[in-house]
């Protein structure tokens, strides 16, 4: 059984939360969402700021954030290793509060592995480019797990925003919280 990847923004009752501004290029990344080593490490550390959209008196991050860059926390990459997952390159990150100078350490994460899994006979999807690649918006997936070749965590193919992840991994993730799993049909 594989599961979407997903996550939520911790917020207070007022609906405040950490923005998190990950739009950065560096020289050598040419995305990180298209599963292939980069020609050049990002610096290290990654400052990636990020700022309270209101008053909250003890903000908090999210666990992970898959928008334009990849970011982890700790907890996320020690459960990912201990679970056996060797797919991923890691460089050490710091979310910068931009009002405090508050630091919360992370990690960004290249997954590496990109694979054409979703059955598109069986799925419901749709792509303004007409061929299901890179940025195919899935209402319904169904996946081949036959062509997962034994990976427990990668991107798909069809959506490079997604992140699938096998049972194991879920299950390694299950206690981070502000995480959440959604199931992909077979």
């Amino acid at each position: 059984m594989y599961y979407r990847l997903m996550y939520d923004y911790p917020m207070s009752e007022d609906n405040v939360y950490y923005d998190v501004n990950d739009g950065i290029d560096f020289d050598g990344v040419r995305s990180w969402a298209l599963g292939q080593r980069f020609d050049k490490s990002p610096p290290n550390p990654i400052v990636v700021p990020i700022s309270v959209t209101g008053p909250w008196d003890d903000p908090q991050p999210p666990p992970m954030v898959d928008e334009y860059m990849c970011l982890m926390n700790p907890q996320m990459i020690e459960a990912l290793r201990s679970s056996g997952v060797d797919n991923i390159d890691i460089y050490p990150a710091v979310m910068r509060d931009t009002d405090t100078g508050k630091e919360f350490p992370y990690f960004g994460v290249n997954i590496l592995g990109l694979f054409k899994v979703a059955d598109l006979n069986r799925s419901e999807w749709v792509n303004l480019d007409g061929e299901a690649k890179l940025d195919t918006i899935f209402t319904d997936l169904v996946i081949d797990d036959s062509q997962t070749y034994g990976f427990h965590l990668f991107r798909l193919y069809e959506s490079t925003g997604t992140i699938l992840i096998s049972e194991r991994i879920k299950t390694a993730l299950a206690h981070i919280p502000f995480l959440r799993f959604n199931p992909v049909s077979r």
